[in-house]
């Protein structure tokens, strides 16, 4: 009695410790969603995520309850919180649906929203992207992770971010986008690329910048001298 005493006591401070971390299982419900609503294009079955609502709620308030602390590894709180950025951007457009553009919503500031609660606290989704994901991880495959249901934006991923692979995840999400001819256009001239370089050239820099990051994805030897055209960037909801 008294080992299976301190087996539950060793069991219930180890839990208290680490707090409430997701795993792969917590983050099945949004992989769900995500397989049944995007397509291989990235195109978002918004309709069927408002008919499926509940469900969407439901993994939120997974995600409310179990906010990172100390003892979250790296990968752990990178997927958590690319997972919050995209889960509640496409719960502001299910609140909001129909739409025609996200700019459409909040007289066209849907970033500065505050609407996503997590423990106590109430997040917008430009705190979320610049204060947490950009500041605390310096990784600018971040930015091809996150989607801003837009045409212009990079593809939603149709499964969850999770720790295990997310490294895999990150790596491929970047060649898809860089190699997407219709975000990016590169030549050993010219290279016409999205806009999403232009306003976060600075988070490029620990890799020599732009054009350096951009050739470790590409079949394509391109010198730092290449001539740079930044292309218009389309809101238009990335609506199937």
């Amino acid at each position: 009695m008294k080992k299976l005493t301190f087996y539950l006591f060793c069991v219930f401070f180890t839990f208290f410790i680490s707090g409430f971390q997701l795993n792969t299982s917590d983050n099945e419900l949004f992989s769900f969603l995500l397989r049944k609503y995007v397509d291989p294009n990235g195109l978002v079955d918004y309709n069927g995520f408002f008919k499926d609502k509940n469900k969407l709620n439901d993994y939120l308030s997974t995600l409310a309850k179990s906010v990172p602390n100390d003892n979250w590894t790296v990968n752990q709180e990178k997927s958590y919180w690319i997972n919050v950025y995209n889960a509640f951007t496409i719960k502001l457009v299910v609140d909001n649906y129909p739409v025609k553009s996200i700019l459409d919503i909040n007289q066209g500031k849907p970033w500065d929203l505050s609407f996503i609660k997590l423990g106590e606290k109430l997040y917008t989704l430009n705190q979320i992207e610049n204060e947490i994901l950009r500041e605390k991880f310096n990784d600018p495959r971040i930015h091809f992770a996150i989607n801003c249901a837009s045409i212009s934006c990079p593809k939603l991923l149709p499964e969850a971010y999770n720790p295990s692979k997310l490294e895999n995840q990150l790596e491929l999400m970047t060649a898809a986008f860089i190699n997407n001819k219709d975000r990016n256009s590169v030549s050993t001239s010219v290279i016409k690329i999205s806009k999403l370089f232009d306003w976060f050239k600075e988070d490029f820099s620990d890799s020599g910048g732009v054009v350096p990051f951009i050739s470790k994805y590409i079949d394509m030897d391109i010198s730092a001298q290449t001539k740079v055209i930044y292309q218009d960037y389309n809101w238009n909801i990335n609506q199937q």
